[in-house]
């Protein structure tokens, strides 16, 4: 899954994110993972698929040391995770065969959550079946016209 605007609602650290090359700050962006929630509806997915034995993995061009402090602060287990990569941009297939290659899984065995277009597009060239996330998604238009959505977390649910 991805993980601003489907996991989590980051906008605390979004004007220190969008700084540009070194002047980034990441103290200060670490300091508002506190300040980040996670979506209703994603505690009971994630007991879900914790009873289930699902394997979770995010794939997103946010920084690993991120979302790794971030799942650690709400206690999230996460088998794998793809964060920005310097040479390789959504919706490039590379970044999904990291993950599946962490997981030791084919394509045809996972499925994708995302809020945005470039999600959608990294899932199709990766053969990876997905679903919009529509709960905070700026591309909510492009998602409904293209592909299966969700309208809340606890849809995922019933897709596993």
């Amino acid at each position: 899954m991805d993980f601003d605007s489907t996991l989590f609602e980051t906008s605390a650290s979004r004007e220190l994110r969008a700084v540009k090359g070194s002047k980034k700050d990441w103290d200060a962006i670490y300091a508002c993972i506190p300040q980040f929630r996670l979506y209703d509806g994603w505690e009971e997915v994630l007991n879900h698929i914790q009873r289930k034995g699902i394997s979770l993995a995010i794939v997103s061009a946010a920084k690993t040391e991120l979302i790794e402090k971030t799942l650690t602060h709400f206690g999230i287990e996460c088998g794998a995770i793809v964060g920005f990569q310097r040479y390789i941009k959504k919706p490039s297939p590379r970044l999904m065969e990291m993950a599946l290659k962490k997981l030791n899984l084919r394509p045809d065995e996972v499925i994708y959550i995302g809020d945005s277009k470039e999600d959608e597009e990294l899932s199709r060239n990766s053969g990876v079946q997905f679903f919009g996330a529509l709960w905070d998604s700026s591309d909510r238009d492009y998602l409904s016209s293209c592909t299966s959505t969700l309208s809340r977390p606890e849809g995922i649910i019933h897709v596993l």
